[in-house]
């Protein structure tokens, strides 16, 4: 199977799919079998932010970038940002555990 690129007609439809785990459970499962995280078994959504985030298996948040909100400029901030905090052991941060793109531009 192809995974496509999401594609959403309006901003309307891109929220209705935002928190949605059914809607985005193909691609966390593309991300986490090219990472090595095991099975998607249970995904549910996390806090609503500017970027879809889904829990997976109660053990790894994976955060989705799209072209809406400027996500390919805040994608490489933020895993900057992880990369830092990794070199202070005593702020209490989860680890970037991967990072990547599903689509290429």
């Amino acid at each position: 199977m192809t995974l496509k690129r999401p594609s959403f007609a309006t901003r309307q439809e891109y929220v209705r799919c935002f928190t949605n785990p059914a809607y985005w459970h193909t691609y966390i499962a593309a991300i986490c079998v090219r990472h090595g995280l095991g099975n998607c078994t249970i995904v549910r959504a996390g806090l609503p932010g500017t970027n879809p985030v889904f829990i997976v298996n109660e053990t790894y948040a994976v955060k989705l970038y799209s072209d809406l909100f400027d996500g390919q400029y805040s994608f490489p901030v933020e895993r900057e940002v992880y990369r830092l905090i990794a070199t202070l052991p005593d702020i209490p941060a989860p680890a970037l555990v991967a990072a990547g793109e599903l689509f290429f531009c």
